[in-house]
């Protein structure tokens, strides 16, 4: 960036498609393909209260067991589950998300439960389809 130019916030919205769009572009020339990536237009949706928040983050963590990709979802290695609770370098804000939930205790205990995606239903991507 040149001396004295500003930094420009971008809305984390049109980050987002900003980044999907790089990487149907990417996938596209990688796979010589053409045409959209995905199926359904990205949509989103305000997260407005802490308790929604907080609902979201456990759904996110457990969902590739959701769908069965593990048994379970702490051994996903692509998830930022495991490395929030290790104590490893890392360019998350571990200790934000922990304050947040209150410490790790509540942090894990959040995650022993079902998430109630009723609460959070419209953020569902399977509800859309």
């Amino acid at each position: 960036m040149p001396a004295g130019a500003a930094f420009e916030l971008i809305e984390p919205s049109r980050a987002f498609n900003n980044l999907f769009i790089a990487y149907a572009k990417a996938f596209n020339k990688a796979y010589g393909r053409t045409g959209a990536l995905f199926e359904r237009p990205f949509k989103r949706i305000v997260v407005d209260s802490e308790s929604y928040f907080s609902h979201l983050v456990g759904y996110v963590h457990r969902n590739s067991q959701k769908h069965g990709f593990v048994t379970d979802f702490r051994a996903w290695p692509y998830s930022s589950y495991a490395k929030l609770l290790s104590q490893k370098k890392t360019h998350l804000l571990r200790d934000d998300v922990m304050a947040w939930f209150g410490g790790r205790t509540a942090f894990e205990a959040v995650h022993q439960v079902d998430p109630q995606e009723a609460l959070i239903e419209s953020l569902i991507w399977e509800d859309w389809l």
